[in-house]
């Protein structure tokens, strides 16, 4: 059986659209992941005290069970799993390790708590530490876009050793999604830590790039240039591009690169689409 695809659900609107959008992926196996909080009951339609006297009673499953149930009704197959835990992006990853999950999807939006699955807090913390990509997807109720056509896939990639695991991921997922091959894009950022991550990188780094230019553009054509700041430039392009799906790369490199780690977690603040974290390497340390 195919890994599963494993959505972290908060019960709202949003974690709503995620599961709509996983599945897409169909046949793949959706898991649908809710981390119970006994301070926050809404989800579960009964209010906090009747929240505490189902815990004292020891009733709180049969509530948290049939929020889930509302949750999948009608959508065949869906796995629906819940646990309590205190700090719900580890739980999240947890759980997805234990099942090796394709992927992660999460839904977004910019209020704080699990219940809200933050951009840059939750979320963020997910795409950070999960070992498998996460799909984040907010959330447009004029035109959702789980009910959109993938057509164009935008990569970014930096020439960088994460380059091929991201341009890889992407041509995957947009085969899965019906879309067109990836565009990629490569930004040069000349901003002060960039360039000195360029200076401590040397000479190594300009080799490494052109050799990773050469083998992208062999496997999927062209790879186009922008200069500016990373994220805001992934993101204004993402946005001229019409892209529907933005993919980018951890980059959790180690020393004086350590920074560009930031570039993916301010593509998912910034962007208003779908963006897809994918696990690169590590570069050795500076």
């Amino acid at each position: 059986m195919p890994a599963p695809i494993v959505v972290a659900s908060d019960l709202s609107a949003h974690a709503a659209e995620a599961l709509r959008y996983a599945l897409r992926f169909r046949p793949t196996p959706v898991h649908l992941f809710h981390v119970h909080d006994v301070s926050a009951p809404e989800p579960y339609g009964i209010s906090l005290d009747q929240a505490y006297q189902a815990a004292n009673e020891g009733t709180t499953p049969k509530h948290v069970d049939a929020a889930l149930a509302r949750a999948t009704d009608g959508m065949e197959g869906v796995e629906a799993v819940w646990r309590s835990a205190i700090r719900p992006a580890e739980a999240v990853v947890r759980y997805a390790d234990e099942v090796d999950a394709a992927a992660i999807v999460v839904g977004t939006h910019g209020l704080t708590g699990f219940r809200r699955l933050a951009i840059g807090s939750v979320a963020e913390a997910i795409a950070r530490r999960a070992s498998c990509p996460v799909l984040a997807v907010p959330l447009d109720e004029t035109d959702p876009w789980s009910e959109r056509p993938t057509r164009r896939v935008l990569a970014a990639v930096d020439l960088w050793v994460g380059a091929e695991p991201v341009a890889d991921e992407a041509a995957r997922v947009a085969e899965s999604l019906g879309a067109e091959a990836p565009m990629l894009l490569h930004v040069e950022d000349g901003s002060a830590p960039a360039l000195a991550r360029e200076i401590v990188a040397g000479p190594v780094r300009l080799e490494t790039a052109d050799r990773a230019r050469e083998v992208l553009t062999d496997r999927f054509g062209d790879v186009r240039a922008a200069s500016g700041h990373a994220a805001p430039t992934i993101v204004e392009r993402a946005a001229a591009l019409n892209a529907d799906l933005v993919v980018v790369g951890t980059g959790q490199r180690k020393g004086a690169a350590r920074a560009l780690g930031s570039v993916a977690g301010r593509v998912l603040r910034m962007a208003r689409r779908p963006v897809l974290v994918v696990p690169t390497p590590s570069t050795p340390e500076s």
